[in-house]
């Protein structure tokens, strides 16, 4: 044994403190010690110890501003075992300025604390309104103040977001200084605030559209987000979605100035237990306060049938819904037997006794949390391993409801560990074998002929008859069948890629599946176990099953009355159904969800939640897309007193910023696509109102409809239609508005073709043409836009609404001047029904859907009443049912034609750059109107703000990620019935001249086929575009792709006169491949461009592109041609030596 007990220095402290185990140390000391006793003590009395440099009486002289090294030597009682310790004893100069001791209150330092490290971070929770701060010197003789502060440190103010906390260090002599720098963040306030209407201007998240956390900016910009927002919006692409701007070097700044002002501003916080109004900096100890005074006892009353103790707010519901008496019992059984996925997990390695495997499993779970936030394989592996164990529990003892459960939960856990944590699963090494496609092919083709289902109706329609089959064994108990047949369905749908975006059960290889088997298993070795029922029909909730999600919740319900996630989901699933008592077990969830957020932002001291249990167990967490839709079904049915449809929204925009998803997998997807509905819900009730952020809204919304990771879905589109139809009604006269409808509409014709989108789209960007220069006035309606359907049905039901509030119903014509009200009307209940069959669901114009008569129930609509037109080139399958667009693995993009693409070419961008900073010296001028640029398809005509900042030395913090752009959206004529706020008396804008409206237009002009003229209008816009934005790839290829049909050596001179950079990238490649492409054809070989557009691609893709041409040129003999190409290429003159041996070996 050659360990020390005991070491120690004096004067001095230990870091990191004394153990055996530990061999290196360090210790500080102030200028004026010079010397230090080091004092040790073997663990081993008859080890030694003695200290190198011949230190006898155990005192080391120390020389002042350096490190001096103490080196122990300990030797064992055997003589051979020996083992150093050191000790680097540093004695600071006179000019030395460190702290040797930092310390919070409250809260841990973000690192620990180190002399050497100046800069921490420390999150609190949001209820502290103040802070202590203890700081201590290494030196008695140095000085310790706060920067630019009188506040003592022993009561340091909190802002609601983020505090700095900066402290200066002076040394001995006065000549030395160092700062220390503290990041002091609050939890946000879980609930939804109200601010006044001057103050929501300039302090709200242009995201989340709630009150500002942690306010930032994107460098030189005046938008103000939510730092968690402004994260999530930019984690995997640096680009301002709102700009189109690449995001580069310091560029995320953390304004310290409007956080304090977001402190001193008045607020008003409703939750579920009352009212706070107060400065938002003190809603937080507000509302612990609250929390602590009305701490009580939910009361409850016993059941007289089942003498079940049920909430008291929830006994209507019980006795005529879920009472136990009233309970069959009878839920569906199967039979329990292991599959061959569980086959493959046995270990017999593990023994026979049932409940030492069953701990070792928890035990591996334990150990799983531990690793989770490392990641890695590793976690995955763990994962298999508590799978292999329940899974030879529940071999060896099949009525053991445990294992069953426990096996279920981990398959759930899997799939949480990809799609929510980006921990892939390994590939499977069973491969298919030709004669297993074969059999699964002809069995998939059987079944669909069985349904009347033919190969040539398409991929879409034969999944559908599948999912036929597959419902009609289910209901006929023939378990094992269905099996099968969903087994074929999800064979097929992976192979052709239709996967499932609303419904999991097709992801992550089936784990969801099999997860939803084992806890079919569980009900029938104990249908009155209510964890499996709860499990069960949540997992069926998340499939879309709603008619077996509402017996299996039903049946949880009654076995456990308090239990409130089943409450939140039988809540969500009779929302769908219309059942009138949707909205007291709606509320009861989500209440527990916002008490759980409450105490975890009240009473949580740190950055990261802990992995207290899986996730699969642990229902109340913000990655939970079942919670955001719950507050969208309960904003639908009308909210109550303590939680309005408005604050309902406000929680499903935020959903995104609270969950902080760390891979984006189907998960993220969906709870993206839930924040736009609930965005598009909130525009809908703000426009209604005719609120003044209306129109600030709907620029924000139509931008990030139009840039996100989501596929191009029919609800998608609709949506894309919808809010820039709102767009249009809030400022009809706006070009930038006209415009991205057109786009919208264009878009929609080529994902089905309706000819009257076409037409519509053409007008909107004719009429976004012709108000340039003009004021945008809300009272102006350009001709064009008059003349479509949609816009005469808004104007219609507005007339209506006019009519129901007072209006004399004679003075109101029932036809528009032109006598179309009553056509219109009839093409949008066509178009509704052309929408029932796409999306595979009816869509009354009403709040909530009622079943359209499916075996299962359907979903809510998606917004107000959005009509689709009929389409055969959209599969059926697109969509599962309305509310969710259905996710991919593969994201299908669409093409460079179905829209205006937002990123901006002309002119030179500013180019920010891409580390955190926190700035506290910002100015706050008044509020500012900024104007609409005409070169930015994204929203670059930013509402007004009324914060404007300048970059001022700050600290670096560091970010992450960024939005892909995907655009495609799909026809709607459907009206929006809401008026639009009343005009503004500031001052207007004027519509600017932009290129995208003439893109759009000559776009909308080309797809007109079979009509001559509309090609040379679009040949003249095309050339105004090019005008105007000289750089934009786009309008080259496509004025070139027109004149190449008729006139192909006009096309090379529109190729050729694109300003090619000196050294050409990717996308100047493809001009140059067409301009080889034409004259080779041609025969243009001594066409001086052939041989310049030979050398750029050449240098753009490598010679290898250029095989095929250079084995024509060579049949033609044009040696000179090849010569100054592959000089060309090479850079080097043809008289080069290597040059001359190749060509030699060529026989050029």
């Amino acid at each position: 044994n050659a360990n020390l007990a005991k070491l120690r220095v004096t004067p001095g402290k230990l870091l990191p403190s004394f153990a055996s185990d530990v061999t290196q140390y360090s210790v500080t000391v102030g200028s004026s010690i010079d010397e230090v006793r080091i004092s040790f003590q073997t663990s081993d009395s008859g080890a030694s110890c003695s200290m190198r440099g011949g230190i006898e009486d155990k005192l080391v002289k120390l020389i002042e501003g350096q490190i001096n090294r103490v080196e122990l030597v300990v030797t064992a009682e055997d003589g051979r075992t020996v083992k150093n310790y050191s000790v680097d004893v540093r004695r600071l100069s006179a000019n030395d300025a460190i702290l040797s001791e930092l310390e919070m209150s409250i809260g841990t330092l973000i690192p620990r604390f180190h002399p050497s490290t100046q800069v921490y971070s420390c999150y609190l929770p949001c209820s502290l309104d103040t802070i202590a701060v203890k700081a201590t010197a290494e030196d008695q003789a140095m000085s310790i103040s706060m920067v630019d502060s009188d506040t003592s440190m022993d009561a340091i103010p909190l802002s609601p977001g983020c505090t700095l906390v900066e402290l200066k260090v002076c040394s001995a002599n006065g000549n030395g200084v160092n700062h220390y720098i503290i990041k002091v963040i609050k939890r946000p306030i879980p609930y939804v605030m109200t601010l006044s209407s001057d103050d929501r201007r300039h302090l709200t998240c242009a995201v989340c559209w709630g009150v500002l956390y942690r306010p930032s900016r994107i460098n030189r910009e005046v938008q103000m987000y939510c730092l968690p927002c402004l994260e999530e919006l930019t984690r995997t692409n640096k680009t301002d979605v709102f700009t189109g701007q690449k995001l580069e070097g310091e560029w995320l700044i953390e304004d310290l100035k409007v956080e304090a002002l977001l402190s001193k501003t008045q607020a008003v916080c409703r939750t579920p237990t009352g009212v706070v109004a107060s400065l938002v900096g003190l809603i937080g100890g507000l509302l612990s306060k609250q929390r602590n005074e009305g701490k009580k006892e939910e009361p409850t009353e016993n059941c007289t049938n089942c003498s079940k103790k049920v909430p008291l707010l929830n006994m209507g519901v019980h006795v005529e819904l879920l009472c136990l008496a009233k309970y069959p019992g009878s839920v569906m059984k199967q039979e329990v037997k292991a599959r061959s996925w569980e086959t493959r997990l046995i270990d017999c390695t593990l023994g026979n006794e049932v409940q030492r495997i069953l701990t070792t499993a928890s035990i591996i779970e334990t150990e799983f949390l531990i690793a989770l936030p490392k990641g890695g394989q590793s976690c995955q592996e763990l994962l298999q391993r508590a799978a292999s164990c329940y899974a030879t529990a529940a071999k060896l003892a099949p009525n053991d409801i445990r294992a069953h459960l426990g096996l279920a939960l981990i398959m759930e856990e899997l799939f949480y560990a990809d799609d929510l944590y980006g921990i892939k699963k390994e590939e499977e090494t069973e491969m298919e074998t030709e004669a297993e496609i074969s059999a699964n092919q002809e069995e998939f083709d059987a079944i669909c002929n069985l349904h009347g289902v033919n190969p040539v109706d398409g991929i879409a329609q034969q999944l559908k008859a599948i999912e036929a089959e597959y419902h009609s064994l289910k209901l006929s108990g023939q378990m094992f069948k269905a099996e099968h047949v969903q087994q074929l369905h999800a064979w097929k749908s992976k192979q052709a890629s239709q996967v499932s975006y609303g419904s999991l059960n097709l992801d992550m290889e089936g784990t969801i599946v099999r997860a939803i088997q084992k806890l079919k298993d569980c009900v029938s070795v104990n249908p009155c176990d209510g964890a499996s029922c709860y499990n069960l029909g949540r997992l069926s909730l998340l499939n879309e099953e709603y008619d077996n999600a509402a017996v299996y919740l039903k049946a949880a319900l009654a076995i456990m009355p308090m239990f409130t996630p089943a409450c939140l989901c039988l809540g969500l699933v009779l929302s769908f159904q219309n059942c009138k008592f949707a909205a007291t077990l709606l509320y009861r969830g989500l209440s527990e969800y916002l008490a759980t957020r409450e105490y975890d932002c009240i009473a949580n001291a740190t950055e990261l939640s802990t992995y207290k249990e899986l996730l699969s167990k642990s229902f109340y967490r913000p990655t939970n897309s079942l919670i955001t839709e719950a507050f969208l079904a309960f904003a639908e049915i009308g909210g109550n007193d303590n939680l309005v449809p408005e604050a309902c929204l406000l929680h499903a925009a935020r959903c995104l910023a609270d969950a902080r998803f760390t891979y984006r997998g189907a998960t993220y997807r969906k709870c993206f696509w839930l924040s736009l509905k609930a965005r598009s819900k909130l525009l809908q009730i703000l426009v209604k109102k005719k609120d003044s952020m209306a129109l600030r809204h709907c620029k924000e919304l139509r931008t990030l409809c139009l840039n996100n990771e989501l596929p191009p879905t029919n609800d998608l589109r609709a949506l894309q239609i919808q809010v820039c139809q709102t767009g249009v009604i809030l400022q009809p006269n706006s070009s930038e508005a006209l415009c991205h409808l057109g786009s919208a509409q264009l878009a929609g014709y080529e994902a089905n073709g309706d000819i009257q989108l076409l037409k519509e789209a053409e007008l909107n960007f004719k009429a976004s043409i012709s108000q340039e220069g003009l004021d945008i006035d809300p009272n102006v309606v350009p001709e064009e836009l008059e003349s479509q359907v949609w816009w005469r049905t808004h104007k219609s039901v507005q007339s209506d609404t006019q009519v129901d509030c007072g209006t004399d119903k004679k003075s109101i014509p029932s036809k528009n001047s032109k006598g179309t009200t009553a056509s219109a009307n009839k093409h949008l209940a066509s178009q509704s029904k052309a929408a029932s069959h796409l999306s595979g669901q009816t869509i009354p114009p009403t709040k909530v859907c009622k079943p359209s008569g499916a075996k299962t129930a359907s979903r809510p609509c998606s917004g107000t009443s959005i009509a689709v037109t009929k389409t055969s080139s959209v599969p059926k399958a697109v969509t599962k049912s309305s509310g969710t667009p259905i996710p991919s693995k593969a994201v299908t993009k669409s093409s460079s034609t179905a829209s205006i693409q937002p990123k901006t070419v002309a002119g030179k961008s500013i180019q920010p750059k891409t580390v955190t900073k926190i700035s506290s010296t910002n100015s706050i001028p008044p509020k500012t109107v900024t104007k609409s640029s005409g070169t930015s398809t994204s929203s670059k005509a930013s509402p007004a703000q009324a914060i404007q900042t300048t970059a001022v030395p700050t600290i670096s913090n560091g970010n992450t990620g960024n939005v892909l752009q995907v655009e495609g959206q799909i026809s709607s004529h459907a009206p929006i019935t809401n008026s639009p706020p009343e005009a503004s008396p500031q001052c207007k804008e004027k519509n600017p001249k932009s290129h995208l409206s003439r893109l759009g237009m000559a776009r909308a002009l080309v797809k007109q086929s079979g009509v001559p003229e509309h090609n040379s209008k679009a040949v003249t816009l095309y050339h105004e575009v090019i005008a105007m934005v000289p750089e934009l790839h786009e309008a080259y290829i496509e004025l070139g792709a027109i004149l190449s049909e008729s006139e192909p050596l006009a096309a090379v001179e529109v190729y050729c006169s694109f300003p090619f950079p000196s050294l050409s990238a990717f996308d100047d490649a493809f001009l140059h491949g067409e301009v080889v492409r034409i004259l080779m054809s041609a025969e243009k070989y001594d066409d001086i461009r052939l041989c310049n557009s030979l050398i750029s691609l050449g240098k753009a893709m490598g010679i290898g592109v250029l095989e095929k041409n250079v084995a024509v040129l060579e049949a033609k003999f044009k040696t000179n041609l090849l010569k100054q190409v592959y000089a060309g290429v090479h850079g080097k003159p043809q008289t080069d030596p290597d040059l001359q041996q190749f060509f030699k070996f060529k026989c050029w």
